[in-house]
Parts: C-alpha cells; sequence; structure tokens
C-alpha cells in the first residue's frame, strides 16, 4: 500500500515539475542579468525596417528563433509570415526557411489590391504552434491619394471652364 502511494505521489510531483518546465520554455527562456534579475528572452523575434511605408516600397522582415537546433527534427521547419490588415484581414502569407543561426528575413511589397486601407498593418512571424511575434507599421496607399488629388484637380478645371463658357454666354448675349 505504501509503494502505491508514494508512486502516485512520485507520478503527481515529476508531472506536475514537466509542466512548469513547458510552461517557462513556450513562454520564453529565462536568463539571469549581471545584476541578478531573472529576465525572459522571447524565443521568436520580428523587425522591419521601418515604421511606415507607401505603396511600391519594399518591406524588409527579419528576425530570429534564438533556441533553433538544425539536428532537432521538432525545431527545425520554416517560419510562417502573414501581413494582417487593420481590418484583420490576411494580405499576405509566406513560409521562409531558417538560416543555419536561426535567422530569418523576408522582402514584401507593400501595394496590391488587398492593400486598400490605409492604418496600421501587422506583420506575425510563427515557428510552431505555440511561438509567435508580431510587429506592426503604418501604410498609406499613395496611388490613391494621387488619384484623388488628379481628380479634385480635374473638377476643378471643370467647374472654371463652365463658369467661363458661362460669362461667355452672358456677355454674347446681353
Amino acid at each position: 500500500m505504501k509503494s502505491i502511494l508514494l508512486l502516485t505521489l512520485s507520478v503527481i510531483i515529476l508531472s506536475q515539475g514537466f509542466g512548469l518546465a513547458y510552461a517557462v520554455h513556450v513562454s520564453g527562456h529565462l536568463a539571469v542579468s549581471d545584476e541578478g534579475t531573472v529576465e525572459t528572452k522571447p524565443i521568436i523575434s520580428i523587425s522591419t525596417d521601418s515604421v511606415s511605408y507607401e505603396t511600391g516600397e519594399i518591406i524588409n522582415v527579419e528576425g530570429a528563433v534564438s533556441d533553433y537546433n538544425e539536428s532537432d527534427p521538432f525545431k527545425n521547419f520554416d517560419v510562417t509570415l502573414r501581413v494582417i490588415a487593420p481590418n484583420n484581414n490576411i494580405i499576405s502569407i509566406s513560409q521562409v526557411s531558417l538560416d543555419n543561426d536561426g535567422s530569418y528575413s523576408s522582402s514584401i511589397i507593400a501595394g496590391g489590391p488587398l492593400w486598400s486601407i490605409d492604418g496600421d498593418y501587422m506583420v506575425s512571424a510563427s515557428h510552431g504552434e505555440d511561438r509567435s511575434a508580431s510587429v506592426t507599421f503604418a501604410f498609406v496607399d499613395s496611388e490613391a491619394a494621387e488619384e484623388a488629388a488628379e481628380e479634385a484637380a480635374e473638377e476643378a478645371a471643370e467647374e472654371a471652364a463652365e463658369k467661363a463658357a458661362e460669362k461667355e454666354l452672358e456677355k454674347g448675349c446681353g
């Protein structure tokens, strides 16, 4: 009876210890700073080369997976990049291979039919089911702004031509 109780207690203790270790591993790596404080280091990182882009500009995305091990089949897979619009629509999705040191990079062209809303877009990077990071940038559809300016100029020119034609008619009739 004591052996069954001892075995059961051991299993419970070990399973709780595994759960704690797994939770720490998923959320980040623990590190101790020079001052002796415990800090978490994110497993996956992501950044862009600018905080805002216009139509046609190239968005350079880069990052790293800190615990990447090329020989570990559970960690040796691509990073999935998603670009998400302000209305939460997925604009772009791609897979990027990791370099030997766990870093990755990709270039995305800002613009196209799905980039129809000005605002804050998000690029998210995922490595596996439980590892992700994201970065936000502002996007302005410069082509739409140019088209609106051209339309306004055309309307102003048409109004001016109509007023000039009306004045000519008044002169001719008077």
